[in-house]
């Protein structure tokens, strides 16, 4: 079983602003996504937040309507089909997970990315793609999802798993992901 839930710090102070960010959760196919517009399309006049946003609904649509045996979501196929239904403007990072059973699987494209912690320690973080420094590897104008990373992770029963975009994993140092995690696991 899997429970999702996420929250959004906007970094422009506006309250009603989710910044470049977007998201799905699928509940009912154990299946989430995060996504980061790359905010430099703004100096071409594009808002990168409706090319994340559209990639994120088509990713939840793709999972949604996804037949795959035993109802095993392949997280490729979705950002695959999220990707050819995406007709904004503008490139993001990507990260998309699936659990199945007691395996994550997942696909990462740049520097979003997700953490499986287990009894406060983490035991997995996604490796980033990185060209140089701040230079993410970014799905659209310049990379294609099959330049993603697939990954699969042993999970199990307790481990919460954290999935971010830069915005997270460069501004919290894992010592404070973990502590946030245990802090949150203490009031509930």
């Amino acid at each position: 079983m899997m429970m999702s839930g996420s929250f959004y710090i906007a970094k422009y102070r506006d309250p009603g602003s989710q910044g470049e960010d977007s998201h799905f959760i699928c509940e009912e196919m154990h299946t989430i996504g995060v996504a980061d517009g790359v905010g430099g399309w703004q100096m071409r006049g594009v808002d990168a937040r409706i090319y994340a946003r559209q990639l994120m609904n088509n990713s939840l649509l793709a999972t949604l309507t996804q037949t795959h045996p035993h109802n095993r979501i392949d997280p490729m196929k979705v950002l695959d089909e999220a990707f050819a239904k995406t007709k904004a403007a503008g490139s993001l990072t990507a990260c998309v997970i699936t659990l199945h059973e007691d395996m994550l699987h997942a696909v990462n494209m740049g520097d979003s990315a997700f953490m499986v912690i287990r009894q406060g320690a983490a035991v997995y973080r996604s490796p980033i793609q990185q060209r140089s420094f701040n230079f993410p590897y970014q799905l659209g104008s310049c990379d294609k999802p099959p330049q993603a990373q697939v990954m699969k992770v042993a999970v199990e029963a307790g481990d919460v798993i954290v999935a971010g975009t830069d915005g997270l994993f460069d501004n919290l140092s894992e010592t404070q992901i973990l502590e946030s995690v245990v802090y949150n696991e203490l009031e509930t």
